[in-house]
C-alpha cells in the first residue's frame, strides 16, 4: 500500500516548471493507482482576494479538500479518460467541470485533487449583487447537472439540490406564510435552521481546510445566506427545463456584460 508521496520541482530547459510525483509503495500498488488517475487538480488562486470580500470568499471557495475531489476548470486529464465521454456538455452554461469530473468517475477513473497551487484566477467581483447572482449560477448549474445525469444509481447532484430547495426555498417561505398565524415564531424557526446550516460550514471550513475561526465564520455566513440565491438558481434551471426553454448563460461580472 501507498505509505508516503510528495511532489518535487524537476525543471527542464525544455520545461522549466516540469515537476514529478514520488510516491514510496509497492511497485503494484503504484501501478493501479496511476493507471486508475483519470484528472488530476491543485488548487486555485485569486490573484486579487483582498480586493474585496467576495473576491476572498472565492479564493476560500477554491481551497477544496484534499484527496478524492471534483476539478474546476483547471486540471490534468488522461486522454483515454476524456475521448469516450465526448468532452465537455456544451450545453451547459456552467459547472460542465464538475458534471465532466463525475462521468470520469462513473467510468472507473479516479479524480484527485493535490495539495498543490495550479492556476491563478481573477473573479473580479465588487458587489452583493454581482456575488449573489453567481451563487444562483451555481445553484443553476446544480440543478442542470442533475437534470443530465437523472437516475439511479447515483442520483448526481439530487441530495445537494434537495438541500438548496429545503434551506433556501421551503423554510423561508413558510417561515413568511406562517408569520401572522404564529406571530412571528416561525421567523425564529428559520433563524435556527440558518444557525444550524451556518455551524456545520464553519466546522467543516476549520476541520478540512484550516481556517481560522474568523475566515470559516466568514465563509459561513455568506454561504447561509447564500442558499436563498443557489434557490433561486434551481428553480429557475428546473421551470426552464419542463417549459423546454433553452438554457442561457448567466453572466455576473458587469464588464464582461455584451454592450447593445
Amino acid at each position: 500500500m501507498l505509505t508516503r508521496w510528495t511532489i518535487r520541482p524537476a525543471p527542464t530547459a525544455a520545461d522549466p516548471l516540469r515537476r514529478l510525483l514520488l510516491l514510496q509503495a509497492a511497485y503494484d500498488d503504484v501501478q493501479t493507482l496511476v493507471r486508475k488517475l483519470g484528472a488530476v487538480c491543485g488548487r486555485r488562486l485569486e490573484l486579487h482576494p483582498e480586493a474585496s470580500v467576495y473576491n476572498k470568499l472565492v479564493h476560500m471557495e477554491w481551497n477544496t479538500k484534499v484527496g478524492e475531489s471534483d476539478f474546476g476548470g483547471d486540471a490534468l486529464i488522461r486522454v483515454s479518460a476524456f475521448l469516450p465521454l465526448l468532452g465537455y456538455r456544451e450545453d451547459m452554461v456552467s459547472g460542465e467541470d464538475f458534471e465532466m469530473s463525475y462521468r470520469i468517475r462513473r467510468s472507473g477513473y479516479r479524480v484527485a485533487r493535490i495539495p498543490r497551487d495550479m492556476s491563478r484566477h481573477d473573479v473580479a467581483i465588487h458587489r452583493f449583487g454581482a456575488w449573489w447572482k453567481r451563487h444562483a449560477r451555481g445553484g443553476y448549474s446544480f440543478a442542470h447537472s442533475a437534470l443530465l445525469n437523472w437516475g439511479p444509481p447515483d442520483w448526481f447532484q439530487v441530495r445537494p439540490c434537495a438541500n438548496i430547495l429545503f434551506y433556501g426555498a421551503a423554510v423561508p417561505a413558510l417561515a413568511l406564510l406562517m408569520t401572522p398565524v404564529t406571530h412571528g415564531a416561525s421567523l425564529g424557526v428559520w433563524g435556527a435552521t440558518g444557525a444550524w446550516v451556518f455551524l456545520r460550514v464553519r466546522s467543516a471550513r476549520m476541520q478540512y481546510t484550516g481556517d481560522n475561526s474568523a475566515d470559516a465564520s466568514l465563509y459561513a455566513f455568506y454561504i447561509t445566506i447564500g442558499k436563498v440565491a443557489e434557490a433561486q438558481g434551481v428553480i429557475t434551471c428546473m421551470w426552464k427545463y419542463f417549459r423546454g426553454e433553452r438554457f442561457q448563460y448567466v453572466e455576473y461580472k458587469d464588464y464582461q456584460k455584451p454592450t447593445s
